[in-house]
């Protein structure tokens, strides 16, 4: 486990689990909140409405207008839940690398053969201040099974740089005895 500010870093004999939770953007919290204040009010009145009978035409436009508005409520609830309750965690096995995200019982998995991850590196984004733009890292890449996935888009550079070492140690390329086998097969 490392001093590092809002992430969890376990090592064991068994592997290595990075638990990050998600940062939780104010502007956006508040801004979500009051929309779904106004959501609740919307769905409330239109159910009423498509209860009290309109006439055919007024019911199938509530009835397509409702569906899309509950969808849209159900997508900003996921992502208010998300910057809230939500985390990632990374695994590392002795045969696998395991990602999760999302918040409570809805999460997505992907597992990774630790064979098929390679060129683990700090991920880098840019980003604009006024009119500079500067690269910084933030996160970790991997390939594996012919694509790049990302760990940690919310981590800051402290925050990638010891994941990023941790993670070296616990991958094939980064333990000395498999250097030395892959040095004499090569």
């Amino acid at each position: 486990m490392t001093d590092v500010s809002r992430i969890t870093i376990r090592e064991t004999d068994n592997g290595l689990g990075i638990f990050n939770p998600s940062r939780v953007h104010l502007p956006v919290a508040l801004f979500l909140c009051v929309w779904l204040i106004g959501w609740g009010a919307g769905e409330i009145f239109a159910l009423w409405a498509l209860v009290s009978g309109p006439d055919l035409g007024g019911a199938l436009f509530l009835a397509v207008w409702l569906t899309f508005w509950t969808i849209g409520g159900i997508a900003a609830m996921s992502v208010l839940f998300s910057q809230l309750f939500g985390s990632e965690k990374l695994f590392v096995t002795a045969g696998a690398v395991v990602r999760e995200q999302g918040f409570w019982k809805f999460t997505r998995r992907k597992v990774f053969d630790l064979a098929d991850v390679t060129d683990v590196r700090a991920a880098s984004a840019a980003r604009r201040y006024g009119r500079q733009k500067t690269e910084s890292s933030c996160g970790i890449e991997f390939n594996a099974k012919g694509a790049t996935h990302r760990f940690g888009a919310s981590m800051d550079e402290a925050e990638t740089a010891a994941v990023l070492e941790v993670l070296q140690r616990h991958l094939p390329a980064g333990k000395p005895e498999r250097q030395v086998l892959a040095s004499t097969i090569a």
